[in-house]
């Protein structure tokens, strides 16, 4: 207890310091142009702090885990943080060096709010109300009506915003609720090209791609009642909110712009009415969510005593800050001793190291699944052991885990668990080399929130799931997948088999990624199909939605997916009907096909292109058509040979504005034919007149100065 009462005395006296320092920071952030220090990432430096202060990577022995932890351990950990941080503060002269976020979940982008207890929302019910009131009232008003929400630094501006854009009086009253995050850039073009990404597709006219963001913002808002939240503006310059108001002023009467800044400069600026100032939160709703923050469920006297009593002392110091109060909350809960993490209920990020010393008991006593506030779990091994797997089952966390990131885990397959995680939005494993397949389910299972899936350095794995997708049924297992990464894992042959979309994407049209944006496929030696089932299949692979695609040395891939045979019910008869940049690199039996040079098609079959990038795929082969690969193609960067390369230039001579070609060793045979091909470009010049042709940029290399030889 002597030594208890130590530590406790410890904390009390450098927990000030670390308040004052967080406290100064906000300040100083609500009166110059600098990113939040944000509280949420000043406890991450502390937990960090505390877990590299108590497992200091390799250097030093990991302390063994325990049954079971005492509150003095505990409290020594914590001091022991808290030294190094107070240190560390000290030498920076209590100055944040300006820097971009670690993580973009840091900081809330769009209108979708976490508050499970509802503790939030009830704390701010009144100020939702007023302002509710005030963008209701003016619904008659013919001008654009802007209402700025003022405060400084972690009052819950953007939250408050959030409650706001999400009552449903407001989501009834206007027809259009858009959400822009604007933080340290105001950039009127950029701002103005993020709006219509938001706007139903129907709302946006065909001619949009060749007016200005400005206008095709102003044509696709006139005529709507709309709300526009634009989050965290820092800018002052009155000309650039006046271009972007502009283009504002055309919805129907009772249209309006919440904003929300720290700077009552910004808030004369833009608002037409008077502005929002908000007030700090009261001390009961403060204790409230550190209460909730640190200790989730757990019962009174359950709770560690040296947290408890320094409850009061954290309230004071939040100043009426929710930001402070749920990051503080747990911060003393930065435990990297998988014994300790029983008492303590953990908020935001975990992350556990050297898992090869943990026991199959130690990781159940943990009670992860316990932790409720738990939105992102991070678990890495350095050494495989033969009790990996059982050491994962006794870590399953709770299902509202967000995200998780597994290193290193030495397992042949994972635990059931990890097919059940239904609000996942991020799954990212690495190095996980004896891996033979991802899940393991006895019933159907889907991960309908998923956004982002990356597979790195999977030696081992050779399909996707344990069973046939046929038991799945009809359901898609990846619905919202937008970005996937697969990299080094050499014996994985195929995507996952492709599910039937229904008639909104034509009878016939399948895919197991119906919401993709992004794909990565790299280093993979077995690589060959673009779906788990072989042989000839009903129906077309579609990829609706993917705009950036990258494939690079995947030596026995062949070819993309074949097309639709001619348009179905309207919708385009390519693959990949929304790809804008395409990358392809060291494929060296990637040969032509219809999904490239179009020959046999009337339609283009990367109708979006803009970007494509080519270099090492010497099999590949345009043919000598005139169909373009992409009407919108503008820049070309490829390496080959002269032939392929000017056949591909003659084709878009009318789209393209950046050119690269670098020029491979050629026989006279090839050289002959390229001659040709330069023909058919120069050919396609001579017909038009200089103004069809937009190029600005070429870079040629390895081409001798004296003709096409």
């Amino acid at each position: 207890m002597e030594g208890m009462e130590e530590q406790h005395k410890i904390l009390k006296r450098k927990l000030p310091a670390i308040l004052d320092v967080i406290t100064d920071a906000e300040e100083a952030a609500s009166t110059e142009k600098v990113p939040r220090l944000g509280l949420r990432r000043s406890r991450v430096w502390l937990t960090r702090r505390m877990r590299s202060s108590m497992s200091s990577s390799k250097r030093r022995s990991v302390v063994k885990p325990r049954r079971t932890g005492t509150t003095a351990s505990l409290a020594s950990m914590v001091v022991q943080a808290i030294e190094v941080l107070v240190t560390e503060m000290n030498a920076f002269g209590f100055k944040y060096q300006r820097q971009m976020p670690a993580s973009k979940q840091w900081r809330q982008t769009d209108h979708v709010i976490f508050d499970p207890k509802k503790i939030i929302s009830r704390s701010r019910d009144q100020d939702t109300r007023n302002i509710v009131d005030t963008l209701l009232g003016q619904a008659s008003n013919a001008d654009l009506t802007v209402v700025p929400i003022v405060g400084v630094g972690g009052l819950g501006k953007t939250t408050l915003a959030q409650f706001i854009f999400n009552e449903p009086e407001i989501q009834k009253h206007f027809e259009l609720l858009l959400w822009v995050c604007v933080s340290d850039s105001f950039d009127v073009d950029s701002l103005a090209k993020s709006i219509p990404e938001l706007l139903p597709k129907k709302s946006i006219a065909e001619s949009a791609s060749r007016k200005s963001p400005l206008d095709v913002v102003q044509d696709a808002l006139r005529g709507h009642r709309y709300l526009l939240v634009l989050d965290d503006v820092w800018n002052r310059e009155p000309d650039k909110w006046e271009k972007l108001k502009s283009c504002l002023t055309h919805g129907a009467k009772g249209s309006a712009v919440l904003t929300t800044t720290r700077d009552e400069g910004v808030a004369k600026i833009m608002g037409t009415v008077k502005a929002y100032n908000l007030a700090a939160l009261g001390d009961d709703f403060i204790k409230e969510i550190i209460e909730k923050k640190a200790f989730g469920s757990q019962k009174e006297e359950e709770r560690p005593s040296v947290l408890v009593n320094m409850v009061d002392q954290i309230v004071t110091r939040c100043r009426g800050s929710p930001l402070a109060a749920a990051s503080l909350g747990p911060s003393g809960s930065g435990c990297s001793d998988v014994g300790e993490l029983q008492q303590l209920n953990l908020g935001g990020q975990l992350e556990i190291l050297q898992l090869e010393n943990v026991t199959e008991e130690a990781a159940k006593a943990a009670n992860i699944g316990k932790k409720e506030e738990l939105r992102e779990l991070t678990l890495k091994w350095f050494v495989c052991c033969e009790d990996d797997a059982r050491v994962l089952e006794g870590l399953k966390p709770h299902d509202e885990l967000q995200a998780v990131r597994i290193e290193s885990y030495g397992g042949t397959t994972f635990p059931t668990w990890m097919s059940m995680l239904r609000n996942v939005v991020e799954i990212h494993l690495y190095g996980c080399s004896k891996l033979q397949w991802l899940f393991s389910c006895g019933t159907s299972f889907t991960f309908p929130n998923l956004k982002e899936f990356t597979l790195q350095g999977l030696d081992s794995l050779e399909r996707w799931w344990e069973f046939s997708h046929g038991q799945q049924g009809k359901e898609i297992i990846f619905p919202h997948l937008e970005k996937l990464s697969i990299n080094r894992c050499p014996k994985l042959t195929t995507l996952p088999e492709a599910t039937l979309l229904g008639e909104s994407y034509g009878t016939m049209a399948r895919s197991a990624f119906p919401e993709w944006k992004e794909l990565y496929l790299g280093d993979l030696d077995s690589f060959e199909r673009w779906e788990a089932i072989e042989g000839n299949q009903w129906g077309y692979i579609i990829f609706p939605r993917l705009e950036k695609l990258e494939i690079h040395s995947c030596s026995v891939l062949t070819a993309f997916p074949d097309a639709q045979p001619g348009g179905d019910h309207g919708m385009a008869s390519s693959a990949f009907p929304a790809l804008k940049v395409l990358s392809l690199k060291s494929l060296q039996n990637f040969e032509s096909s219809d999904a490239v040079d179009g020959s046999q098609r009337e339609d283009a079959m990367f109708p979006q292109l803009q970007e494509l990038y080519i270099n090492g795929c010497g099999k590949m082969k345009v043919s000598s058509g005139q169909q373009k690969v992409s009407p919108k193609l503008a820049v070309l960067h490829t390496e080959g040979s002269k032939e392929e390369m000017f056949l591909l230039v003659a084709r878009h001579m009318t789209s393209l504005t950046n050119l690269k070609l670098q020029s491979s060793g050629e026989t006279e045979t090839t050289l002959l034919a390229a001659d040709h091909s330069l023909k058919l470009a120069v050919d396609v010049m001579e017909k038009g007149n200089h103004n069809d042709f937009p190029l600005k940029h070429m870079k040629l290399r390895g081409f001798k100065s004296g003709g096409c030889g």
